[in-house]
């Protein structure tokens, strides 16, 4: 059995594969990061074992950074439960060569992430208004998304288009998507995105650093407030 969980919802597809695993508690398991060797999950996978006839791998980004092909899944032994767990969205064309047989969930980030994304503008208030219906969250989600939006603002603004900024952030972009970030992006100056992104670099430094005690949504306010019209 193979299961793919993926989308930009991480706490929420990570509490997924913690009932997963709970499913599957008295099977051996293997977890790997991106960090690991393609030869410790060949072994994990294909290697013969006498005295386990079962065994499940978890593989934490493995397909978002490929390092194991799409097509590579089908040859997987029906005797191993593999979990691939991606921390971003899987593009259409990598989902497109998935065979039926795999179970395939996408977590997608509440609604009202978006609402915050796309009221963000020169205007603190209209920004912001969203900002308390943000569920909190221990990944840093939401410095993650505001980092991401305001990199598409930029590439936006500095008329990248649509084809060479899908390739970079390596995101399928709907053409209709590009137009709000475009349109999005001309609130702006360039000289603002940039140092709105520049502070959110050191924002997201501090928060994984734990060097404030404020907690996220309030660092962002803060942040905001700092680089947008009162």
């Amino acid at each position: 059995m193979i299961y793919i969980l993926h989308g930009e919802n991480a706490d929420d597809s990570g509490k997924y594969l913690k009932s997963l695993l709970l499913q599957y508690k008295d099977i051996p398991k293997v977890r790997l990061t991106d960090k690991d060797k393609l030869e410790i999950f060949l072994e994990a996978v294909y290697a013969e074992d006498l005295f386990e006839t079962n065994k499940l791998v978890v593989c934490q980004n493995w397909l978002s950074t490929k390092k194991i092909k799409i097509k590579s899944l089908q040859k997987i032994p029906q005797n191993r439960i593999v979990i691939f767990w991606e921390e971003s969205k899987l593009t259409s064309l990598q989902t497109e060569k998935i065979k039926t047989d795999v179970q395939i969930k996408e977590f997608k980030p509440n609604a009202t992430v978006f609402w915050f994304l796309d009221s963000l503008s020169p205007d603190f208030l209209k920004s912001v208004k969203y900002l308390p219906q943000i569920s909190s969250d221990k990944k840093n989600l939401l410095v993650w998304n505001l980092l991401l939006r305001v990199s598409l603002l930029i590439a936006a603004k500095s008329q990248i288009g649509r084809e060479k900024s899908q390739a970079f952030f390596k995101r399928n972009i709907q053409s209709w998507q590009w137009d709000k970030i475009s349109r999005q992006s001309d609130l702006f100056s360039l000289n603002k995105l940039v140092e709105l992104y520049r502070g959110l670099l050191r924002l997201d430094y501090a928060i994984k650093n734990s060097v404030s005690a404020l907690d996220e949504k309030s660092l962002v306010t803060i942040l905001l407030l700092k680089y947008l019209q009162v």
